[in-house]
């Protein structure tokens, strides 16, 4: 069984919206939402003290894959049903086409710290 751990900046508007959508399309209830002040993984805080960050943690058993940014909020769509569930395949794309465009849409959302 996969727990799906999604760490968002619980302080960023535009943050908050997506996650609302987010819970609304998830029917099987699989995505579980955190303020990213709660990550502790020391390997990531650095990423996750930065406004705009999103960490997905997917464990399976003893198992852990981290995602941040373009990657993790790509891949978060593929716990959703169709056709939300197609975005996902974007999260194929590397890495360096994903990540640019994810941190021009963090930068320019409107937010208030």
């Amino acid at each position: 069984m996969e727990s799906i751990y999604v760490y968002f900046d619980e302080t960023c508007p535009f943050c908050k919206r997506c996650v609302a959508f987010f819970i609304k399309r998830d029917s099987r209830s699989i995505l579980q939402f955190h303020s990213l002040s709660t990550f502790t993984d020391k390997e990531y805080v650095s990423i996750a003290k930065q406004r705009g960050s999103l960490i997905l943690v997917i464990k399976k058993g003893k198992k852990k894959e981290v995602l941040i940014y373009g990657k993790a909020a790509l891949r978060i769509f593929r716990y959703l049903k169709a056709p939300w569930k197609w975005i996902s395949l974007f999260s194929y794309l590397p890495k360096f086409l994903v990540d640019p465009i994810y941190k021009v849409i963090a930068r320019n959302r409107v937010c208030k710290k």
